[in-house]
């Protein structure tokens, strides 16, 4: 695929982006658009953009070296080739990658899925639901992009501008009418999104996460903000959780199309008489004058509101569509996301995603509605991530299980140790203990268990690493399930024993035992963990 100067210029031009042009052959054609010098191939364009910790201005030369024909940039340089300065340059990369590959979000109904928590499920059960019905779709976001049965991965769940293109032009090829996305606020303030036609979008909830990127809870809500404006732009439409404190100033300010769900009954979906067994959930649906009894294979009333969602997204966007309500029975499970993993002799294990305050107040919460002797707990608090939900998280784990091992879950740049006394802050909860091995903490937590107990691994769900100075490690919490094996059940079970235990009895100037709610486990065995 080729494109040419005038083109681009009329495009940056068209959006405002423009600057000033250095073109010395006017005659050139492009092949691809890179964001990486190192993938720099004869006549491409390089997009160099300052990013957070490295500037591509800082490359420039490189891409020269490596046969760059065009080279965009936002900051002021001598350059010896066609350049062209812009306004910004991750907004006209944006531009120039959809027009290359001939704008494939104008060609299909793409459906941006955005919240704090749900939107990889929402995403998989929209995807699930209109694939059973005939439609042909793709899905993209945090478990990878499918398209054709088949799955491929991804690094982020918004991909870059470049690689998202390609993705768009390649499902639209195979003739996908619908592709769902998931939209995350990442890719809304780093316009990885930026010039896609949304046909709609869906809204799960807002809660805190991500301080750390965003700084504050308002920035987080505006940088959410984005696609909406997206949307109303677009003429698409909206469908919004009105229950949402935050998704109730959404819809005030949508003027578009929109379509509000929830509990409250005066939503345009609303959901009543739910009922919740250890192996079916059911709920009413009423849309309007109209009632359905819906049964469904995924747990608790927060994965309702995430099948509602779908739902609504699916009836809005193509009327025309019949849904089997009895498809509801038997969605394709969700890898990672409360996801029943093991059943022993000695407890079930459920192993989820979970890594906000609201996300662990609402699994823990469904556990505790199924038929359960315990609840037991394992969680942990990712590293060069908001520093202020880990308390919160430690908190709301307390108080909804009868115990809680704390655990590495990614460290990346940071000291495991350093997150636990984070995540305790405040915390005088007792029924928890500390075991950074995570292998040894998920092992520690079925051995613990006895019959009638849910063990709930939360954290990393479907992740196939553990990510610690830097380097991704293979790792994967299914697989620790998986391998486990139960002991002889004994009157006392030893357990290993974390020297950041220690630091912690002594500070909180606790005896020698750590008391729970129902169980009293002595330390009987010292296992030596670095």
């Amino acid at each position: 695929m080729k494109i040419d100067t005038t083109t681009i210029i009329d495009k940056l031009n068209k959006d405002k982006l423009l600057i000033s042009k250095n073109i010395i052959d006017e005659n050139c054609s492009y092949g691809d658009v890179r964001i990486d010098s190192r993938q720099i191939q004869k006549d491409d364009i390089f997009i160099a953009i300052k990013g957070l910790s490295v500037d591509g201005h800082d490359y420039i030369e490189t891409a020269i070296s490596k046969g760059a024909s065009l080279i965009i940039h936002s900051t002021k340089c001598d350059i010896a080739i066609n350049s062209i300065l812009v306004k910004n340059s991750r907004k006209a990369g944006a531009l120039i990658t959809s027009e290359l590959y001939d704008n494939p979000s104008h060609k299909t109904k793409l459906i941006g899925i955005t919240g704090t928590n749900g939107k990889t499920t929402t995403t998989n059960i929209l995807f699930d639901i209109l694939t059973k019905a005939g439609v042909n779709c793709g899905r993209i976001g945090t478990l990878g992009y499918s398209f054709g049965n088949t799955t491929y991965s991804l690094q982020r769940t918004t991909p870059d501008i470049t690689e998202l293109n390609k993705i768009l032009y390649d499902m639209v090829e195979y003739g996908c009418e619908v592709i769902i996305m998931e939209v995350s606020s990442h890719s809304l303030i780093l316009d990885r999104v930026y010039g896609q036609k949304f046909s709609a979008v869906g809204f799960t909830n807002l809660t805190q996460d991500h301080l750390d990127f965003h700084k504050t809870f308002e920035n987080y809500f505006q940088a959410k903000k984005i696609i909406f404006d997206m949307v109303q732009e677009a003429g698409g439409f909206a469908v919004i959780n009105c229950d949402d404190l935050q998704g109730k100033l959404y819809f005030k300010h949508f003027n578009s199309t929109k379509f509000s769900y929830g509990k409250d009954d005066q939503s345009n979906y609303c959901f009543s008489d739910i009922k919740i067994s250890s192996n079916l959930t059911s709920f009413k649906l009423s849309t309007g004058k109209k009632e359905c009894l819906i049964n469904t294979n995924y747990y608790g009333q927060f994965n309702i509101y995430n099948i509602v969602l779908a739902i609504a997204l699916c009836k809005e966007l193509l009327p025309n569509l019949q849904l089997e309500k009895n498809s509801f029975a038997n969605l394709a499970p969700t890898a990672g996301r409360l996801e029943f993993i093991s059943s022993q002799s000695l407890g079930h294990a459920f192993l989820d995603y979970a890594h906000t305050p609201d996300a662990i107040k609402n699994v823990l919460n469904t556990l505790a509605e199924m038929e359960h002797n315990r609840i037991i707990t394992v969680v942990g608090c990712g590293g060069d991530r908001d520093r202020s939900k880990r308390p919160l998280m430690s908190k709301v784990a307390c108080q909804l299980s009868d115990l809680v091992i704390f655990t590495d879950d990614n460290p990346r740049n940071e000291q495991g140790s350093a997150i636990i006394y984070d995540m305790l802050e405040n915390n005088y909860s007792s029924n928890y203990i500390i075991l950074r091995d995570r292998k040894r903490a998920i092992s520690t937590a079925l051995n613990l268990a006895k019959e009638g107990d849910l063990v709930a691994i939360l954290g990393k769900g479907h992740e196939l690493y553990q990510e610690v100075a830097g380097e991704k490690l293979p790792f994967s919490d299914r697989d620790v399930i998986e391998a486990f094996r139960t002991i002889t059940p004994t009157e006392e079970i030893a357990i290993p024993y974390d020297i950041l235990n220690l630091h912690d009895i002594i500070k909180k100037e606790l005896d020698n035992s750590y008391n729970f709610r129902n169980i009293t486990i002595p330390m009987i065995e010292v296992t030596n963990i670095s």
